[in-house]
Formats: structure tokens, sequence, C-alpha cells
């Protein structure tokens, strides 16, 4: 005579293994997905900050505050808003901001507003990049900031 077969509940080791590299699979698009947010996101935040330095400075320079221009210097690692024509890094009356992030930014580095009239040192594109993705700002005549 037969003996009855039993089943046993649960689920055998190639199921457990289909879900796992399922899970995996999806964990590993929804990460790349989420970083190239994050890198857009970084890289415009960087973008803004630097814009309002530099509207800070012409505002300043507009209201002829101390009497005298002011400018931003732009370095690897911070921005500092300058009194005068000449950036001096010793100077009291520097602003230093430090920059966020792995954002390389290349094009005028130093740029200052004449007194009232807000008319910029120099005209040129500041250009800022991450690896991923790349904005501009464009100093323009009359001390127009375009970004």
């Amino acid at each position: 005579m037969k003996s009855p077969i039993t089943y046993t509940k649960g689920f055998t080791l190639i199921e457990v293994m289909v879900a796992i590299a399922i899970i995996a699979g999806l964990f590993t698009v929804g990460s790349f997905i989420d970083m190239g947010v994050i890198n857009r996101r970084s890289i415009s935040a960087e973008q803004l900050a630097l814009v309002s330095i530099l509207q800070k400075a012409r505002n300043q320079a507009m209201s002829n505050i101390d009497h005298i221009e002011h400018g931003v210097h732009i370095d690897p690692d911070a921005y500092t808003l300058f009194e005068g024509t000449n950036y001096s890094p010793i100077s009291l009356t520097n602003e230093i901001i430090t920059k966020s992030g792995k954002t390389t930014i290349s094009g005028l580095n130093d740029i200052y507003f004449a007194q009232l009239s807000g008319e910029p040192s120099t005209t040129g594109l500041i250009t800022l990049n991450n690896g991923t993705v790349t904005k501009t700002i464009n100093i323009i005549n009359g001390g127009l900031i375009d970004w």
C-alpha cells in the first residue's frame, strides 16, 4: 500500500530568488532616477545662490552703500562679496559665502558693479557644471543678470 502524499506550505528557493531579483531591479532603477533629480536640484540651488549674491552686490552698488562699488569674487569653494573695484582677500568688509555641492564654476571670476548705475565691470557667462547638468548665468550690459 502506498503512503499518502503530504504537502508542505511555503515558498521554494527559486520563488524567493525571483522575488529578490525583481525587488533589486526596481531598487536599482529607482536609485538612478532619484540621483538625476538630486543632481538637477543641487545645481539649480547653486545657480540661485550665485544669482542672489550677484544681485545683492548690484543692489548695494546702486543704493550707493558706503559710497563705493560692490562686487563678487568667485573662488572654487566660496563666493565673496567685496567693496571697491579690486578684490582683496584680507578686507574686513568681505562677506564670504561658502559654496555648496560639487559644482565647478568657470567664466567670470571677479565682477563689480558701478555706483548708482549698477553697470558691470565686465560682461559674459558664468558656467556651472556638476558633471551631468550645466547651467549658465549671463551678465549683460546695464548689469542685468540673465539666468
